[in-house]
């Protein structure tokens, strides 16, 4: 039988100055002068530098990533075997490196008509006041 904890002993170990928060306290990493490290640096060394973050969702991308799964059997025997990432992780891992490998794609829209669009055809906001600068393109005049 076991013992179940005190209620109020719970309370006084996750409030202000109990064990937990004296663990995280003593767990930060601190510069020479005492302040405290960003955590954009512990991360980076934490990864070295990223590499590993890389080196893992390069592995997603390629579909070589295999992390073994273990199922109980009918008999009751463990089988293990390797689970390979899917289509969908693959393409999400691609995208993810290729966002911060050469920046996210931005929409770009050209709001001049070009050969063969017309205005009506562009789907654009504009203001009132922008409205009259606006005009439809010329239309070629053909001699018959």
């Amino acid at each position: 039988m076991s013992a179940k904890p005190n209620a109020d002993a719970v309370r006084k170990n996750r409030g202000p100055g109990g064990p937990i928060e004296k663990a995280w306290a003593g767990s930060l990493a601190k510069r020479k002068n005492g302040a405290p490290v960003s955590l954009k640096n512990l991360v980076l060394k934490a990864t070295n530098n990223g590499k590993t973050i890389v080196d893992l969702m390069s592995k997603i991308a390629d579909g070589t990533l295999a992390v073994p799964r273990t199922v109980p059997t009918s008999n009751g025997q463990l089988n293990t075997y390797d689970v390979y990432p899917d289509h969908r992780d693959r393409m999400c891992a691609a995208e993810w490196l290729a966002d911060r490998g050469f920046g996210k794609v931005k929409d770009e829209v050209s709001l001049t008509p070009g050969e063969g669009s017309t205005l009506a055809g562009m789907i654009i906001s504009v203001s009132k006041d922008e409205l009259p600068k606006l005009k439809e393109p010329e239309k070629p005049v053909v001699d018959v």
